[in-house]
């Protein structure tokens, strides 16, 4: 804050008015508040005039006669009778934190400014407002703005200037916390940012925190339209299922094996499937988050309309019951991720076994989750090796009702050659 001195005539007469309560005698240096406060003073400084009764100490008449006199800013001074001079025999005490009279005059935080006044008691007077603050920030200070940038889970820096409003910004500066090279073009094929840290992850009951590094994750499922730009494109192989039809572009592809799914992601940029603690991440958000559903713990036939909701509409489990990725109905993430659950199970790249699923403590799961990992589990990806492979969630919402429930940490194995699972994928910087 810029401070600045005003020195007021009418002060200089109020000073001499008021000299006298502290006995005419002012000692030490004008008190600065702090920062770049200027304090003007309405009277002669207290260092010089202490400085002037040193240099001719006044006669006193009886030695050995003690006096109690004023001093600095009205405090108190000891003195004695020495060879026919008033001799201090203590510093002055009690001193206030002001000089009479004296008026300090300092910038506020939003552009405003206010003046005080020291009074008769060396107090500071309250502070009078002479400019309104009218500014809307504080100079030099920033905030992160997510709410003006195109795409998903990217920000911006807004910084307050020196006449404390928001500087212009430009939509150029927006980036994310992945390091800002995610694929971003408010489509069906965009990335979202999962920043680095630690994922609450559940097993039975039981909560325990996964480190992963900052990742891409696609922002929908994989559909049928940009699985079938694979295959024109010699990348991938059409599913073998009976149920596959290529011409349900904006549904998520759910035909495709494992292996397939793999293709797909290797062939879209050079990406790969989505692991168990990735997918869970994306679609729980950071620890300490232990919610069940992406949208929190309790379930709401709002936020996913199943069989028994009122609002439901459609098959009850009849082949397939997905939902387009244009639907309305959009479950969405923390981080932003689309139809994060009642999708149906999902393919995820770890191998599985059954202590995988099955242990009888979060311990015993962990140690069997990934044994290439040395402690600390950073970006673990399952056992080493297994005859299935893992997925997570379940049915999707035409095969549930309230009464029976698939959470975020609902989890399953299947054989690599069984069709049935939507899949996301995944790159990392």
């Amino acid at each position: 804050m810029t401070r600045s001195p005003h020195f007021v005539p009418s002060f200089l007469a109020l000073f001499a008015l008021l000299g006298g309560a502290c006995g005419g005698n002012t000692d030490g240096p004008p008190t600065d508040a702090g920062g770049d406060t200027t304090v003007a003073d309405g009277a002669t400084s207290d260092a010089a005039s202490d400085a002037a009764q040193d240099a001719a100490p006044a006669p006193c008449p009886t030695e050995g006669e003690m006096r109690v006199v004023d001093c600095g800013r009205c405090g108190s001074r000891s003195d004695r009778c020495e060879a026919g001079a008033w001799a201090p025999l203590s510093e002055c005490l009690g001193q206030g934190a002001c000089s009479v009279g004296s008026v300090e005059t300092e910038a506020t935080p939003l552009c405003g400014e206010r003046q005080r006044l020291c009074t008769t008691t060396c107090e500071w007077s309250p502070w009078t407002a002479l400019v309104p603050d009218a500014g809307e920030c504080e100079a030099g200070t920033e905030r992160r703005r997510e709410d003006v940038c195109p795409y998903v889970g990217e920000y911006l820096t807004e910084t307050c200037s020196a006449t404390c409003a928001w500087e212009p910004y430009d939509l150029a500066s927006c980036t994310d916390d992945c390091g800002n090279f995610g694929r971003r073009t408010n489509g069906y094929d965009d990335e979202i940012c999962v920043p680095a840290g630690d994922v609450m992850v559940g097993y039975m009951g039981e909560f325990f925190p996964v480190e992963l590094t900052d990742y891409y994750i696609s922002r929908y499922p994989v559909t049928v339209g940009r699985y079938m730009e694979c295959v024109a494109a010699g990348g991938c192989t059409l599913p073998e299922s009976t149920f596959f039809d290529p011409t349900q572009t904006m549904y998520p592809i759910i035909d495709a094996i494992h292996s397939q799914a793999s293709q797909f992601c290797t062939w879209d940029g050079d990406r790969r499937l989505q692991s168990l603690m990735e997918w869970t991440k994306a679609a729980r958000g950071p620890a300490p988050r232990t919610v069940l559903y992406p949208w929190g713990d309790g379930f709401s036939c709002d936020n996913l309309p199943v069989t028994d909701c009122p609002s439901y509409v459609g098959e009850v489990c009849s082949w397939p019951t997905l939902d387009p990725v244009d639907t309305d109905i959009r479950v969405v993430s923390y981080y932003g991720m689309e139809m994060a659950i009642g999708l149906g199970h999902a393919w995820v790249r770890d191998f599985a076994h059954r202590a995988y699923f099955l242990s009888s403590t979060p311990v015993d799961f962990l140690a069997e989750y990934d044994r290439r990992v040395t402690p600390g589990l950073v970006d673990p990806d399952g056992p080493a090796d297994g005859l299935d492979y893992a997925w997570t969630i379940g049915s999707d919402r035409g095969c549930q009702s309230t009464t029976v429930l698939k959470t975020i940490d609902t989890r399953g194995t299947s054989s690599p050659t069984s069709p049935g699972y939507s899949f996301r994928c995944v790159r990392r910087p």
